[in-house]
Protein backbone atom coordinates (compact mmCIF):
# COMPACT_ATOMS: atom_id res chain seq x y z
CA UNK A 1 0.00 0.00 0.00
CA UNK A 2 2.96 2.59 -0.17
CA UNK A 3 2.24 5.79 -1.72
CA UNK A 4 -1.49 4.61 -1.51
CA UNK A 5 -2.94 7.74 -0.99
CA UNK A 6 -6.73 7.04 -0.91
CA UNK A 7 -9.17 6.89 2.11
CA UNK A 8 -9.28 3.55 1.92
CA UNK A 9 -5.71 2.68 2.48
CA UNK A 10 -5.66 5.53 5.42
CA UNK A 11 -8.30 3.50 6.71
CA UNK A 12 -6.20 0.34 7.24
CA UNK A 13 -3.99 1.92 9.41
CA UNK A 14 -6.41 3.49 11.38
CA UNK A 15 -8.69 0.43 11.77
CA UNK A 16 -9.37 -0.47 15.20
CA UNK A 17 -8.42 -4.34 15.67
CA UNK A 18 -9.40 -6.37 18.23
CA UNK A 19 -7.31 -9.55 19.52
CA UNK A 20 -9.28 -12.45 21.67
CA UNK A 21 -6.76 -15.00 22.43
CA UNK A 22 -6.91 -16.69 25.83
CA UNK A 23 -3.24 -16.86 26.03
CA UNK A 24 -2.08 -12.81 26.93
CA UNK A 25 1.85 -13.81 26.48
CA UNK A 26 0.47 -14.80 22.17
CA UNK A 27 -1.19 -12.05 22.43
CA UNK A 28 0.78 -8.95 23.50
CA UNK A 29 3.39 -10.66 20.74
CA UNK A 30 0.79 -10.27 17.99
CA UNK A 31 -0.48 -6.78 19.44
CA UNK A 32 3.34 -5.41 19.01
CA UNK A 33 3.57 -7.23 15.71
CA UNK A 34 0.55 -5.09 14.33
CA UNK A 35 2.16 -1.96 16.22
CA UNK A 36 5.67 -2.43 14.67
CA UNK A 37 3.29 -2.69 11.33
CA UNK A 38 2.14 0.38 11.94
CA UNK A 39 -1.62 -0.67 13.11
CA UNK A 40 -2.11 1.86 16.37
CA UNK A 41 -5.71 1.17 17.60
CA UNK A 42 -5.42 -2.12 18.86
CA UNK A 43 -7.24 -3.91 21.69
CA UNK A 44 -6.99 -7.46 23.29
CA UNK A 45 -9.00 -9.88 25.81
CA UNK A 46 -8.50 -13.54 26.85
CA UNK A 47 -11.89 -13.82 28.49
CA UNK A 48 -14.59 -13.99 26.52
CA UNK A 49 -17.10 -13.12 28.82
CA UNK A 50 -15.69 -9.43 27.78
CA UNK A 51 -16.11 -9.75 23.92
CA UNK A 52 -19.69 -8.84 23.79
CA UNK A 53 -19.28 -5.48 25.78
CA UNK A 54 -15.75 -4.48 23.74
CA UNK A 55 -17.97 -5.07 20.40
CA UNK A 56 -20.38 -2.59 21.71
CA UNK A 57 -17.83 0.05 22.67
CA UNK A 58 -14.93 0.10 20.74
CA UNK A 59 -16.78 -1.13 17.67
CA UNK A 60 -13.68 -2.80 16.31
CA UNK A 61 -13.66 -2.97 12.25
CA UNK A 62 -12.11 -6.44 12.29
CA UNK A 63 -11.59 -9.11 14.75
CA UNK A 64 -8.61 -11.55 15.31
CA UNK A 65 -9.91 -14.93 16.62
CA UNK A 66 -7.49 -17.46 18.14
CA UNK A 67 -9.25 -20.60 17.77
CA UNK A 68 -8.40 -21.39 20.99
CA UNK A 69 -10.67 -19.24 21.88
CA UNK A 70 -13.23 -21.77 20.36
CA UNK A 71 -12.92 -24.58 22.16
CA UNK A 72 -14.83 -25.60 25.00
CA UNK A 73 -17.91 -24.85 26.31
CA UNK A 74 -18.78 -21.63 24.86
CA UNK A 75 -17.09 -21.66 21.40
CA UNK A 76 -20.61 -22.00 19.73
CA UNK A 77 -21.90 -18.94 21.99
CA UNK A 78 -18.64 -16.43 21.03
CA UNK A 79 -19.10 -17.14 17.86
CA UNK A 80 -22.63 -16.24 17.75
CA UNK A 81 -21.67 -13.04 19.74
CA UNK A 82 -19.20 -12.28 16.71
CA UNK A 83 -21.45 -12.58 13.61
CA UNK A 84 -24.91 -11.23 15.15
CA UNK A 85 -26.31 -9.04 12.55
CA UNK A 86 -22.66 -7.53 12.05
CA UNK A 87 -20.77 -7.59 8.64
CA UNK A 88 -17.34 -7.32 10.41
CA UNK A 89 -14.83 -8.76 9.04
CA UNK A 90 -13.46 -12.12 11.10
CA UNK A 91 -9.99 -13.70 10.64
CA UNK A 92 -9.68 -16.40 12.51
CA UNK A 93 -6.37 -18.15 13.22
CA UNK A 94 -6.97 -21.76 13.15
CA UNK A 95 -5.09 -25.12 14.47
CA UNK A 96 -6.52 -28.58 14.79
CA UNK A 97 -10.28 -27.31 14.40
CA UNK A 98 -12.66 -29.53 14.51
CA UNK A 99 -14.54 -30.17 10.95
CA UNK A 100 -18.11 -28.67 12.17
CA UNK A 101 -16.23 -25.96 13.77
CA UNK A 102 -14.32 -24.90 10.69
CA UNK A 103 -17.64 -25.06 8.15
CA UNK A 104 -19.33 -23.02 10.68
CA UNK A 105 -17.23 -20.25 10.56
CA UNK A 106 -16.67 -20.44 6.76
CA UNK A 107 -20.52 -19.89 6.30
CA UNK A 108 -19.86 -16.58 7.82
CA UNK A 109 -19.74 -13.95 6.20
CA UNK A 110 -16.56 -11.93 6.28
CA UNK A 111 -14.83 -15.06 7.75
CA UNK A 112 -11.97 -16.59 6.85
CA UNK A 113 -9.21 -19.16 8.51
CA UNK A 114 -5.55 -18.27 8.78
CA UNK A 115 -3.70 -21.62 9.94
CA UNK A 116 -1.26 -21.45 12.45
CA UNK A 117 1.41 -21.26 12.43
CA UNK A 118 0.71 -18.21 10.64
CA UNK A 119 3.27 -16.20 7.90
CA UNK A 120 3.65 -12.85 9.21
CA UNK A 121 3.77 -11.71 5.78
CA UNK A 122 0.23 -13.30 4.85
CA UNK A 123 -0.96 -12.14 7.86
CA UNK A 124 0.12 -8.37 7.08
CA UNK A 125 -1.48 -8.81 3.34
CA UNK A 126 -4.66 -10.36 4.34
CA UNK A 127 -5.53 -8.05 7.15
CA UNK A 128 -4.88 -5.29 4.77
CA UNK A 129 -6.70 -6.93 1.98
CA UNK A 130 -9.93 -7.19 4.44
CA UNK A 131 -9.77 -3.48 5.90
CA UNK A 132 -9.50 -2.01 2.33
CA UNK A 133 -11.84 -4.13 0.85
CA UNK A 134 -14.18 -3.34 3.91
CA UNK A 135 -13.93 0.62 3.65
CA UNK A 136 -14.67 0.23 -0.30
CA UNK A 137 -18.01 -1.38 1.00
CA UNK A 138 -19.04 1.15 3.92
CA UNK A 139 -17.81 4.07 1.45
CA UNK A 140 -20.31 2.65 -1.22
CA UNK A 141 -22.78 1.48 1.49
CA UNK A 142 -23.01 4.76 3.78
CA UNK A 143 -21.27 7.74 2.44
CA UNK A 144 -22.60 10.26 0.02
CA UNK A 145 -21.25 10.48 -3.34
CA UNK A 146 -21.71 13.96 -3.88
CA UNK A 147 -20.33 15.60 -1.10
CA UNK A 148 -18.13 12.47 0.42
CA UNK A 149 -19.95 12.90 3.58
CA UNK A 150 -21.03 9.85 5.64
CA UNK A 151 -25.09 9.19 4.23
CA UNK A 152 -27.63 9.01 6.56
CA UNK A 153 -27.41 5.34 7.27
CA UNK A 154 -23.92 5.48 8.50
CA UNK A 155 -25.53 8.70 10.54
CA UNK A 156 -28.22 6.88 12.12
CA UNK A 157 -25.84 3.54 13.52
CA UNK A 158 -23.71 6.16 14.73
CA UNK A 159 -26.45 7.81 16.52
CA UNK A 160 -27.54 4.63 18.04
CA UNK A 161 -24.03 3.70 19.44
CA UNK A 162 -23.47 7.26 20.83
CA UNK A 163 -26.95 7.29 22.83
CA UNK A 164 -25.61 3.59 23.86
CA UNK A 165 -22.88 5.03 24.88
CA UNK A 166 -24.02 7.90 26.81
CA UNK A 167 -26.37 5.52 28.79
CA UNK A 168 -23.72 2.94 30.19
CA UNK A 169 -20.98 5.62 30.96
CA UNK A 170 -22.72 9.13 31.26
CA UNK A 171 -22.37 11.79 29.48
CA UNK A 172 -23.74 14.21 26.89
CA UNK A 173 -23.99 14.19 23.14
CA UNK A 174 -25.38 16.73 20.97
CA UNK A 175 -26.58 16.22 16.90
CA UNK A 176 -27.30 19.24 14.95
CA UNK A 177 -28.88 19.56 11.55
CA UNK A 178 -28.17 22.18 9.44
CA UNK A 179 -30.43 23.61 6.80
CA UNK A 180 -29.24 25.39 3.32
CA UNK A 181 -31.31 28.35 3.84
CA UNK A 182 -33.45 29.69 0.43
CA UNK A 183 -31.25 26.56 -1.36
CA UNK A 184 -34.72 26.20 -3.70
CA UNK A 185 -34.27 29.67 -4.72
CA UNK A 186 -30.59 29.07 -5.90
CA UNK A 187 -31.67 25.86 -8.07
CA UNK A 188 -34.47 27.53 -9.36
CA UNK A 189 -32.65 30.76 -10.86
CA UNK A 190 -28.98 28.80 -11.50
CA UNK A 191 -29.88 25.05 -12.13
CA UNK A 192 -29.35 21.48 -10.34
CA UNK A 193 -25.81 22.25 -11.25
CA UNK A 194 -24.80 25.10 -9.19
CA UNK A 195 -27.23 23.57 -6.20
CA UNK A 196 -24.76 20.55 -6.53
CA UNK A 197 -21.44 22.55 -6.53
CA UNK A 198 -22.93 24.60 -3.81
CA UNK A 199 -23.59 21.22 -1.34
CA UNK A 200 -20.29 20.50 -2.20
CA UNK A 201 -18.75 23.88 -1.23
CA UNK A 202 -20.59 23.35 2.14
CA UNK A 203 -19.80 19.86 2.83
CA UNK A 204 -15.91 21.87 2.59
CA UNK A 205 -16.99 24.91 5.30
CA UNK A 206 -18.38 22.07 7.54
CA UNK A 207 -15.32 20.04 7.50
CA UNK A 208 -13.07 23.13 7.57
CA UNK A 209 -14.99 24.42 10.88
CA UNK A 210 -15.34 20.88 12.80
CA UNK A 211 -11.35 20.25 12.22
CA UNK A 212 -10.66 24.25 13.20
CA UNK A 213 -12.52 23.68 16.41
CA UNK A 214 -10.71 23.84 19.88
CA UNK A 215 -13.48 22.00 21.69
CA UNK A 216 -13.75 19.04 19.81
CA UNK A 217 -11.16 16.17 19.61
CA UNK A 218 -11.36 14.61 15.71
CA UNK A 219 -8.26 11.81 17.14
CA UNK A 220 -10.31 8.77 16.20
CA UNK A 221 -8.59 6.40 18.85
CA UNK A 222 -10.28 8.26 21.70
CA UNK A 223 -14.29 8.29 22.28
CA UNK A 224 -13.90 11.68 23.73
CA UNK A 225 -15.48 14.47 22.15
CA UNK A 226 -15.91 13.18 18.46
CA UNK A 227 -17.89 14.88 15.82
CA UNK A 228 -19.39 12.88 12.68
CA UNK A 229 -20.54 15.17 10.00
CA UNK A 230 -23.18 13.94 7.13
CA UNK A 231 -25.13 14.44 4.72
CA UNK A 232 -29.06 13.78 5.55
CA UNK A 233 -30.64 14.14 2.22
CA UNK A 234 -30.99 17.52 -0.11
CA UNK A 235 -29.64 20.56 1.14
CA UNK A 236 -29.52 19.16 5.25
CA UNK A 237 -26.73 17.92 6.66
CA UNK A 238 -25.85 17.31 10.38
CA UNK A 239 -23.42 16.99 12.88
CA UNK A 240 -23.00 14.43 15.51
CA UNK A 241 -21.24 15.49 18.84
CA UNK A 242 -20.38 12.44 21.20
CA UNK A 243 -19.06 12.87 24.92
CA UNK A 244 -19.24 16.47 25.10
CA UNK A 245 -18.43 17.50 28.50
CA UNK A 246 -21.91 20.45 28.62
CA UNK A 247 -24.35 21.25 26.49
CA UNK A 248 -23.48 24.74 25.17
CA UNK A 249 -20.79 23.08 23.36
CA UNK A 250 -23.08 22.31 20.92
CA UNK A 251 -24.05 26.20 21.17
CA UNK A 252 -20.18 26.89 20.24
CA UNK A 253 -19.84 24.68 17.12
CA UNK A 254 -23.81 26.01 16.07
CA UNK A 255 -22.30 29.69 15.73
CA UNK A 256 -19.24 28.68 13.64
CA UNK A 257 -20.62 26.68 11.43
CA UNK A 258 -23.39 29.90 11.13
CA UNK A 259 -20.22 31.82 10.70
CA UNK A 260 -18.51 29.15 7.86
CA UNK A 261 -21.87 28.90 5.81
CA UNK A 262 -21.87 32.70 4.83
CA UNK A 263 -18.35 32.28 2.94
CA UNK A 264 -18.98 33.43 -0.55
CA UNK A 265 -19.03 30.93 -3.13
CA UNK A 266 -18.80 31.82 -6.67
CA UNK A 267 -21.24 30.62 -9.53
CA UNK A 268 -20.14 31.95 -12.30
CA UNK A 269 -20.95 36.12 -12.58
CA UNK A 270 -23.16 35.30 -9.54
CA UNK A 271 -21.40 35.71 -6.15
CA UNK A 272 -23.63 33.59 -3.70
CA UNK A 273 -23.56 33.77 0.18
CA UNK A 274 -25.78 31.11 1.89
CA UNK A 275 -27.04 31.14 5.75
CA UNK A 276 -28.63 28.05 7.27
CA UNK A 277 -30.67 27.08 10.37
CA UNK A 278 -29.98 24.89 12.69
CA UNK A 279 -32.03 22.65 15.19
CA UNK A 280 -30.10 21.06 18.14
CA UNK A 281 -31.20 18.13 20.26
CA UNK A 282 -29.01 16.98 23.40
CA UNK A 283 -29.29 13.36 24.82
CA UNK A 284 -29.73 12.15 26.83
CA UNK A 285 -31.76 15.09 28.13
CA UNK A 286 -34.44 15.44 24.76
CA UNK A 287 -34.84 11.45 24.33
CA UNK A 288 -33.42 8.16 24.90
CA UNK A 289 -34.05 6.11 21.70
CA UNK A 290 -32.77 7.14 17.64
CA UNK A 291 -36.45 8.54 17.00
CA UNK A 292 -36.65 10.79 19.90
CA UNK A 293 -33.83 12.34 19.29
CA UNK A 294 -34.15 12.96 15.54
CA UNK A 295 -37.65 14.24 15.92
CA UNK A 296 -36.48 16.81 18.67
CA UNK A 297 -33.57 18.31 16.14
CA UNK A 298 -35.67 18.58 13.91
CA UNK A 299 -38.49 20.64 15.34
CA UNK A 300 -35.95 22.64 16.74
CA UNK A 301 -34.79 23.11 13.33
CA UNK A 302 -37.99 23.92 11.98
CA UNK A 303 -38.24 26.36 14.86
CA UNK A 304 -35.24 28.40 13.77
CA UNK A 305 -35.90 27.96 9.92
CA UNK A 306 -39.93 29.30 11.08
CA UNK A 307 -37.32 32.80 12.27
CA UNK A 308 -36.31 33.14 9.49
CA UNK A 309 -33.24 31.18 9.24
CA UNK A 310 -29.51 32.28 9.79
CA UNK A 311 -29.88 31.13 13.00
CA UNK A 312 -30.01 27.86 15.60
CA UNK A 313 -32.77 26.61 18.28
CA UNK A 314 -32.37 24.14 21.03
CA UNK A 315 -35.40 21.72 20.87
CA UNK A 316 -37.79 22.23 24.45
CA UNK A 317 -40.62 20.39 24.84
CA UNK A 318 -43.13 22.97 24.18
CA UNK A 319 -41.68 22.71 20.63
CA UNK A 320 -42.60 19.26 20.52
CA UNK A 321 -46.13 19.29 21.83
CA UNK A 322 -46.68 22.29 19.27
CA UNK A 323 -45.65 19.98 16.46
CA UNK A 324 -47.90 16.82 17.66
CA UNK A 325 -51.13 19.84 17.99
CA UNK A 326 -50.34 20.90 14.31
CA UNK A 327 -50.23 17.46 12.90
CA UNK A 328 -53.61 16.93 14.38
CA UNK A 329 -55.25 19.63 13.39
CA UNK A 330 -54.18 19.03 9.72
CA UNK A 331 -54.88 15.27 9.83
CA UNK A 332 -58.30 16.55 11.26
CA UNK A 333 -58.74 19.24 9.23
CA UNK A 334 -58.89 17.06 5.58
CA UNK A 335 -61.37 14.73 7.40
CA UNK A 336 -63.66 18.21 8.70
CA UNK A 337 -63.97 18.85 5.10
CA UNK A 338 -65.12 15.81 4.40
CA UNK A 339 -67.57 15.38 7.21
CA UNK A 340 -68.93 18.17 7.34
CA UNK A 341 -67.66 19.97 10.48
CA UNK A 342 -67.21 23.27 8.86
CA UNK A 343 -69.54 26.24 9.53
CA UNK A 344 -69.79 29.88 8.42
CA UNK A 345 -70.43 32.30 11.03
CA UNK A 346 -71.52 36.06 9.92
CA UNK A 347 -70.98 39.34 11.30
CA UNK A 348 -72.60 42.16 10.28
CA UNK A 349 -71.04 45.08 8.58
CA UNK A 350 -72.95 48.88 9.40
CA UNK A 351 -73.43 51.88 7.91
CA UNK A 352 -71.32 54.26 10.60
CA UNK A 353 -73.90 57.01 9.93
CA UNK A 354 -77.38 55.41 9.79
CA UNK A 355 -76.47 52.40 11.97
CA UNK A 356 -78.37 50.07 8.89
CA UNK A 357 -76.55 46.76 8.18
CA UNK A 358 -74.91 47.12 4.78
CA UNK A 359 -73.37 43.38 4.21
CA UNK A 360 -71.54 40.63 6.05
CA UNK A 361 -68.59 38.53 6.45
CA UNK A 362 -68.73 35.19 6.08
CA UNK A 363 -66.20 33.64 8.44
CA UNK A 364 -65.00 30.05 8.57
CA UNK A 365 -65.58 28.33 11.94
CA UNK A 366 -64.68 24.29 12.91
CA UNK A 367 -67.47 22.24 14.64
CA UNK A 368 -64.68 19.87 16.01
CA UNK A 369 -66.48 16.83 17.67
CA UNK A 370 -64.85 17.05 20.99
CA UNK A 371 -63.00 20.18 20.72
CA UNK A 372 -66.04 22.32 20.23
CA UNK A 373 -65.79 25.73 17.81
CA UNK A 374 -62.10 26.60 16.45
CA UNK A 375 -62.13 29.74 15.13
CA UNK A 376 -59.81 30.55 12.11
CA UNK A 377 -56.93 31.23 13.95
CA UNK A 378 -56.76 27.36 15.34
CA UNK A 379 -56.43 26.21 11.52
CA UNK A 380 -56.04 28.80 8.87
CA UNK A 381 -52.24 28.68 8.27
CA UNK A 382 -51.74 24.91 8.95
CA UNK A 383 -54.08 24.33 6.29
CA UNK A 384 -51.77 27.10 3.84
CA UNK A 385 -48.90 25.24 4.68
CA UNK A 386 -50.48 21.57 4.22
CA UNK A 387 -52.38 22.56 0.80
CA UNK A 388 -55.62 22.21 2.69
CA UNK A 389 -56.34 26.32 2.15
CA UNK A 390 -57.99 25.30 -1.93
CA UNK A 391 -60.36 22.76 -0.60
CA UNK A 392 -60.90 24.58 2.48
CA UNK A 393 -61.33 28.08 0.52
CA UNK A 394 -64.06 26.12 -2.28
CA UNK A 395 -66.15 25.17 0.32
CA UNK A 396 -66.17 28.53 1.83
CA UNK A 397 -67.12 29.95 -1.05
CA UNK A 398 -69.57 27.66 -2.36
CA UNK A 399 -71.57 27.87 0.98
CA UNK A 400 -71.67 31.44 1.54
CA UNK A 401 -73.14 31.63 -2.12
CA UNK A 402 -75.37 28.89 -0.98
CA UNK A 403 -76.54 30.85 1.99
CA UNK A 404 -77.22 33.95 0.30
CA UNK A 405 -79.38 32.28 -2.01
CA UNK A 406 -80.92 30.63 0.14
CA UNK A 407 -81.62 33.94 2.15
CA UNK A 408 -82.63 35.68 -0.79
CA UNK A 409 -85.49 32.71 -1.16
CA UNK A 410 -86.47 33.26 2.31
CA UNK A 411 -87.23 37.70 1.57
CA UNK A 412 -83.32 38.71 3.13
CA UNK A 413 -81.57 40.62 0.97
CA UNK A 414 -78.32 42.17 1.60
CA UNK A 415 -76.42 44.51 -0.29
CA UNK A 416 -73.37 42.10 -0.15
CA UNK A 417 -71.64 39.02 1.52
CA UNK A 418 -67.70 39.30 1.75
CA UNK A 419 -65.66 36.44 1.56
CA UNK A 420 -62.21 36.09 2.59
CA UNK A 421 -59.81 34.57 -0.19
CA UNK A 422 -56.17 33.36 0.42
CA UNK A 423 -52.93 34.11 -1.72
CA UNK A 424 -53.09 30.27 -2.71
CA UNK A 425 -56.81 30.50 -3.90
CA UNK A 426 -55.94 33.91 -5.70
CA UNK A 427 -53.23 32.09 -7.58
CA UNK A 428 -55.04 29.35 -9.21
CA UNK A 429 -55.33 30.09 -13.08
CA UNK A 430 -58.60 29.02 -12.89
CA UNK A 431 -59.76 30.91 -9.52
CA UNK A 432 -61.79 33.63 -11.89
CA UNK A 433 -63.63 30.90 -13.45
CA UNK A 434 -64.46 28.71 -10.33
CA UNK A 435 -65.81 31.90 -8.46
CA UNK A 436 -67.93 32.03 -11.74
CA UNK A 437 -69.28 28.69 -11.91
CA UNK A 438 -69.85 28.73 -7.68
CA UNK A 439 -72.43 31.80 -8.83
CA UNK A 440 -73.64 30.67 -11.56
CA UNK A 441 -74.73 27.09 -9.67
CA UNK A 442 -76.49 29.18 -7.07
CA UNK A 443 -78.30 31.68 -9.50
CA UNK A 444 -76.24 34.84 -8.02
CA UNK A 445 -75.00 38.13 -9.54
CA UNK A 446 -71.73 39.25 -9.28
CA UNK A 447 -72.70 42.38 -7.13
CA UNK A 448 -73.88 40.20 -4.41
CA UNK A 449 -70.29 38.88 -3.89
CA UNK A 450 -67.23 41.05 -2.50
CA UNK A 451 -63.88 39.07 -2.40
CA UNK A 452 -62.12 40.33 0.65
CA UNK A 453 -57.27 39.97 -0.61
CA UNK A 454 -54.36 39.98 1.71
CA UNK A 455 -52.10 42.32 0.88
CA UNK A 456 -49.70 39.63 -0.56
CA UNK A 457 -52.43 39.02 -3.02
CA UNK A 458 -52.92 42.25 -4.14
CA UNK A 459 -49.14 42.69 -4.75
CA UNK A 460 -49.11 40.01 -7.00
CA UNK A 461 -48.64 41.63 -10.23
CA UNK A 462 -48.35 38.56 -12.80
CA UNK A 463 -50.16 38.38 -15.77
CA UNK A 464 -52.10 35.42 -14.29
CA UNK A 465 -53.16 37.70 -11.37
CA UNK A 466 -54.13 40.42 -13.92
CA UNK A 467 -56.42 38.04 -16.02
CA UNK A 468 -58.58 37.01 -13.10
CA UNK A 469 -58.82 40.54 -11.77
CA UNK A 470 -60.58 41.53 -15.27
CA UNK A 471 -62.85 38.50 -15.46
CA UNK A 472 -63.65 39.16 -11.88
CA UNK A 473 -64.66 42.67 -12.42
CA UNK A 474 -66.46 41.17 -15.83
CA UNK A 475 -69.04 39.51 -13.25
CA UNK A 476 -69.56 42.52 -11.02
CA UNK A 477 -67.16 41.15 -7.91
CA UNK A 478 -65.83 43.87 -5.69
CA UNK A 479 -62.83 43.46 -4.42
CA UNK A 480 -61.82 44.94 -0.53
CA UNK A 481 -58.04 44.56 0.26
CA UNK A 482 -57.63 43.56 4.09
CA UNK A 483 -56.28 44.14 6.91
CA UNK A 484 -55.07 47.08 5.70
CA UNK A 485 -51.51 48.61 6.86
CA UNK A 486 -50.22 45.20 8.63
CA UNK A 487 -48.55 43.96 5.23
CA UNK A 488 -46.66 45.27 2.59
CA UNK A 489 -44.94 49.15 3.20
CA UNK A 490 -45.43 49.84 -0.48
CA UNK A 491 -48.97 51.46 -1.49
CA UNK A 492 -48.38 51.68 -5.26
CA UNK A 493 -50.43 48.88 -5.45
CA UNK A 494 -54.00 51.17 -4.62
CA UNK A 495 -52.98 53.02 -7.83
CA UNK A 496 -52.83 49.89 -10.05
CA UNK A 497 -55.23 47.73 -8.51
CA UNK A 498 -59.18 47.88 -9.29
CA UNK A 499 -60.16 47.89 -5.66
CA UNK A 500 -63.35 49.05 -3.66
CA UNK A 501 -62.68 48.77 -0.27
CA UNK A 502 -60.26 49.23 2.35
CA UNK A 503 -60.82 47.61 5.49
CA UNK A 504 -58.69 48.76 8.47
CA UNK A 505 -57.06 46.64 10.99
CA UNK A 506 -58.51 46.52 14.15
CA UNK A 507 -54.72 46.32 15.36
CA UNK A 508 -55.38 50.48 14.87
CA UNK A 509 -58.60 50.91 16.29
CA UNK A 510 -57.63 49.81 19.69
CA UNK A 511 -56.30 53.18 21.15
CA UNK A 512 -57.70 55.57 18.82
CA UNK A 513 -59.10 57.07 21.88
CA UNK A 514 -55.84 57.27 24.10
CA UNK A 515 -53.33 56.98 21.84
CA UNK A 516 -52.72 59.94 19.27
CA UNK A 517 -50.09 57.80 17.10
CA UNK A 518 -52.67 55.52 16.53
CA UNK A 519 -55.45 58.18 16.25
CA UNK A 520 -53.25 59.63 13.77
CA UNK A 521 -52.87 56.67 11.40
CA UNK A 522 -56.43 55.90 11.66
CA UNK A 523 -57.55 59.02 10.28
CA UNK A 524 -54.62 59.10 7.40
CA UNK A 525 -56.11 55.69 6.02
CA UNK A 526 -59.68 57.33 5.76
CA UNK A 527 -58.57 60.39 4.33
CA UNK A 528 -56.38 58.01 1.91
CA UNK A 529 -59.20 55.81 1.05
CA UNK A 530 -61.35 58.51 0.41
CA UNK A 531 -59.15 60.67 -2.01
CA UNK A 532 -58.71 57.24 -3.81
CA UNK A 533 -62.50 56.59 -4.20
CA UNK A 534 -62.34 53.80 -1.64
CA UNK A 535 -64.88 52.52 0.75
CA UNK A 536 -63.49 52.24 4.15
CA UNK A 537 -64.63 50.22 6.74
CA UNK A 538 -63.12 49.91 10.19
CA UNK A 539 -62.62 46.21 11.66
CA UNK A 540 -63.16 45.25 15.41
CA UNK A 541 -64.95 48.53 16.87
CA UNK A 542 -66.22 47.64 20.37
CA UNK A 543 -67.16 50.91 21.89
CA UNK A 544 -69.34 53.77 21.40
CA UNK A 545 -66.12 56.00 21.07
CA UNK A 546 -64.24 54.28 18.70
CA UNK A 547 -67.74 54.77 16.49
CA UNK A 548 -68.05 58.36 17.52
CA UNK A 549 -64.13 58.95 16.22
CA UNK A 550 -64.91 56.96 13.03
CA UNK A 551 -68.13 59.00 12.21
CA UNK A 552 -65.69 62.31 13.00
CA UNK A 553 -63.02 61.05 10.05
CA UNK A 554 -66.33 59.97 7.37
CA UNK A 555 -65.52 55.89 7.81
CA UNK A 556 -68.07 54.64 5.33
CA UNK A 557 -68.95 50.97 7.30
CA UNK A 558 -67.67 49.25 10.64
CA UNK A 559 -67.90 45.65 11.82
CA UNK A 560 -67.21 44.25 15.48
CA UNK A 561 -68.48 43.47 19.33
CA UNK A 562 -70.16 46.82 19.35
CA UNK A 563 -72.62 45.69 16.81
CA UNK A 564 -72.15 42.16 17.13
CA UNK A 565 -70.24 38.89 17.35
CA UNK A 566 -70.07 36.74 14.24
CA UNK A 567 -73.32 34.25 14.34
CA UNK A 568 -74.44 31.68 12.73
CA UNK A 569 -77.65 31.73 10.45
CA UNK A 570 -80.11 31.22 12.05
CA UNK A 571 -78.61 34.19 14.65
CA UNK A 572 -77.76 35.98 12.53
CA UNK A 573 -81.69 36.05 10.93
CA UNK A 574 -82.60 36.95 14.03
CA UNK A 575 -80.09 39.60 14.46
CA UNK A 576 -81.34 41.28 10.86
CA UNK A 577 -84.92 41.17 12.04
CA UNK A 578 -84.52 42.78 15.79
CA UNK A 579 -82.68 45.66 13.88
CA UNK A 580 -85.37 46.09 10.84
Amino acid sequence: MSGDTSPEAAAVKTAKILIVQPDEASADLLQSFLISAGYSNIASTPEIETVQTLLVDYKPDVVLLDSEALTGLHGGDLLEKLSNGQQRPLMVLSANLDRKLKLRILQLRDAQLLAKPVDPAELLLRLSNTLVTKALRERAAFHDELTGLPNRERYSDRLDWAIRYAQRYGGVGAVLHISLDRFQQVVNALGWGVGDRLLRATAQNLLQTVRSTDIISRNTSSEDGEVMLSRLAGNQFTALLTNIDRPDRAAMIARRILSSIQTPFSAGSHELISTCSIGIAIFPNDGNTRDEILRAANNALQHAINQGGNTFNFYAKDLNDRAVERLSVETNLRRAIEHHELRLYYQPKVDVVNGRITGAEALVRWQHPTRGVIGPAGFITIAEECGAILALGDWVLNEACRQISEWRQAGITLPRVAVNVSLHQFRQADFAEKVATTLAAHGLEGRQVILELTESAVMEDSEQSLRSVARLRELGIELAVDDFGTGYSSLSYLTRFPLNELKVDRSFLAGVNSDRHSATVVAAIISMGHQLGLRVVAEGVETEQQLQFLREHHCNEYQGYLCSKPLPDVEFRALLSALS
